[in-house]
């Protein structure tokens, strides 16, 4: 998590990793596409190319 993240994208993160953990790959690709779209950070995504992957 980096300095400037919300406390949102810390949550999903968070869900992402414990969804791994117990091997619930479906909740891991939710969290993956709602962090992508999170509306805080969707011009700095696509800025940086981290919404193209």
């Amino acid at each position: 998590m980096s300095d400037t993240q919300c406390a949102e994208c810390a949550q999903l993160e968070r869900e992402r990793d414990t969804a791994r953990g117990v091997g619930d790959f479906s909740r891991v690709t939710d969290c993956d596409v709602l962090l992508k779209r999170h509306p805080e950070h969707g011009a700095l995504s696509a800025a940086d190319g981290r919404g193209q992957e």
